[in-house]
């Protein structure tokens, strides 16, 4: 569906149309694919997913201004919708146009949109100190540890009150986690090793990786749970999946909870179930003990400990791995 937003004037002294295209939207998928063909995959495969079928419980909304009928810029948004949380990618302005305030003009329509539909916070991935950050800056995105990882916290607070302590329950993933898995692992708070089979060390983030975690958990033996407040926030996942280092023939089990919610870890990886004369293994730094006891308590025992085999800041840690199964 196509919304008319406004129409602006740019520094160029052009008038731009600002619309809304709300997926799915199929007629206006090539068009959108094409401005941003150089990007490759995954980007280009997961904007053509979005725009050309609805996904359940998933909004997606692409912002484009139009000069003269031409794509001249977009910025699109992907939505969970209780809570309200977003992630913001796919930002371009044709190089033709470029200087002539279209980034401004439709980050500044987006995050009006998104404040009248009821939205908390919103992701994105930038590099750091570039042009693109500061204007994300000056709408309200915040740096996370001093890196491209921002977070618009649309009221003060929100974090806070996203991640407090509150009764949980898990389930399977859905595709709202898209934003809300993006959102957990932005967090600095946690365990350094979150997930070995996407390589996800620290903060990290999902926006180029939800498609491939949900194609991969839609037949055995993939498995994909979180963990959710009772009022809908994710705050742990956990994830079983076929390691390729070894021919799939081991399975990987990463898990990684905020901590706040670490009490209820055992009730998430008690959620999954362990194919039968399968290997199973287990990686956390020796910090992590609290993630280690879990995991024990889940019927894995240690197997090994490489030494120094991560470097966080200054500092050497060592990791150990856990196993169950054969």
């Amino acid at each position: 569906m196509l919304t008319e937003l406004t129409t602006v004037r740019l520094k160029s002294n052009e008038e731009m149309s600002l619309i809304r295209v709300a997926a799915p939207e199929p007629q206006w998928a090539e068009r959108l694919v094409d401005l941003i063909a150089h990007k490759g995959e995954p980007w280009v495969g997961y904007l053509r997913l979005v725009l050309q079928q609805q996904l359940p419980g998933l909004e997606v909304y692409v912002y484009v201004g139009l000069l003269a009928g031409e794509i001249a810029g977009n910025i699109m948004t992907l939505e969970a919708t209780a809570p309200r949380l977003g992630i913001l990618g796919n930002v371009l302005t044709a190089p033709a146009h470029r200087r002539k305030g279209i980034c401004m003009a439709l980050m500044e329509a987006l995050t009006n949109d998104f404040r009248g539909r009821g939205g908390r916070g919103m992701t994105l991935g930038t590099g750091y100190g570039s042009p693109a950050y500061h204007i994300y800056h000056s709408f309200g995105f915040r740096s996370v540890a001093g890196t491209g990882r921002m977070i618009w916290q649309v009221e003060p607070g929100f974090l806070q009150d996203y991640f407090a302590p509150a009764p949980t329950q898990v389930r399977d993933i859905a595709w709202p986690d898209w934003a809300f898995l993006d959102l957990l692992y932005t967090m600095e708070e946690g365990d350094f090793v979150r997930n070995v089979r996407f390589a996800q060390y620290g903060l990290s983030a999902y926006e180029g990786l939800f498609p491939q975690l949900h194609e991969m958990t839609t037949q055995p033996p993939g498995q994909s749970k979180v963990l959710e407040k009772d009022s809908g926030e994710v705050v742990g996942h956990v994830t079983l999946l076929p390691d390729p280092r070894w021919r799939d023939s081991v399975l990987l089990l990463d898990v990684f909870i905020h901590p706040n919610s670490y009490p209820a870890a055992g009730e998430l990886l008690a959620a999954i179930e362990f194919p039968a004369n399968t290997k199973i293994q287990a990686y956390a730094e020796t910090t992590a003990q609290e993630k280690i006891a879990t995991l024990k308590d889940r019927g894995l025992h240690e197997e090994a400990v490489l030494l120094s085999q991560l470097t966080v800041g200054d500092e050497q840690r060592d990791v150990v791995v856990l196993a169950a199964g054969r």
